[in-house]
């Protein structure tokens, strides 16, 4: 299907929702992400949302590697590589629990929020609707994974090694698409995912290579659900992800 493309992302998480910035589709349209996170943490609970709709520019950046695939993003301003940003208006968010997060853009059409609750659970309903605008309006539901239980990110002494491939494994769980460990990090991030019910997975030492030697990157492991919509020509790639938990490494 040729035209746009975008990507919408949902998750119940532990770490700041930029990481969904990773999941972006390699295609030759152009793309968006829109992301929701619960952030289960020691002393908090919250919901985190951002959103980018971006030119097709944003496709080159990215590598893909097995299971896995790199978007050459930074990391500190939310930017995708080579790509500058475009409004789809007002984006409206809504789970089973608190109020509704809605997302307006800003000067440089980058959106953000954040809702004081976990707003879904795993089986719940997820709304995105967005008035519209560069992006057309666009309105679907996606459906909340299970998450696991628990993960292995295969960290050594605060470190991971570029040298060989990282075994890493958790709970095994049904009720989700993919597990997926996403890699956050300079000069991008790195997007691996794997058979939920399989329990393991190995992320190639290629993939990891990505990242020089001495950088440090956040991994936040978790459960994704898709779906798909369609806003006039753009593609719309609806992912709903529940986090496991998040990690600071080393790569060495």
């Amino acid at each position: 299907m040729d035209g746009n493309r975008l990507r919408v992302c949902a998750a119940n998480r532990l770490a700041p929702c930029v990481a969904l910035l990773a999941a972006v589709a390699c295609s030759n349209r152009q793309q968006a992400t829109v992301a929701i996170a619960a952030v289960p943490a020691i002393i908090f609970e919250e919901s985190e949302a951002i959103a980018y709709f971006s030119g097709s520019a944003a496709i080159d950046a990215l590598i893909n590697d097995g299971p896995c695939s790199f978007a050459a993003i930074d990391t500190s301003s939310n930017a995708v590589a080579n790509s500058a940003f475009v409004s789809a208006g007002a984006i409206t968010i809504r789970g089973t629990a608190g109020q509704p997060l809605v997302l307006q853009p800003t000067g440089s059409d980058y959106y953000s929020g954040s809702e004081g609750v976990y707003i879904f659970q795993a089986g719940d309903a997820v709304s995105f609707s967005a008035a519209g605008a560069q992006v057309p309006a666009f309105a679907t539901t996606a459906t909340a994974p299970a998450r696991a239980a628990s993960a292995d990110l295969g960290i050594t002494n605060g470190s991971i090694s570029r040298a060989g491939d990282l075994q890493i494994s958790w709970a095994p769980v049904s009720g989700a698409d993919q597990f997926r460990v996403l890699w956050l990090g300079s000069p991008g991030v790195l997007d691996c995912e794997f058979d939920p019910t399989a329990g393991t997975g190995v992320i190639p030492a290629s993939a990891i290579q990505n990242f020089p030697s001495g950088t440090l990157v956040t991994l936040v492991p978790g459960t994704v659900n898709h779906t798909q919509a369609v806003a006039g020509d753009w593609s719309v790639d609806v992912v709903v992800a529940q986090a496991v938990t998040y990690a600071s490494a080393t790569v060495q």
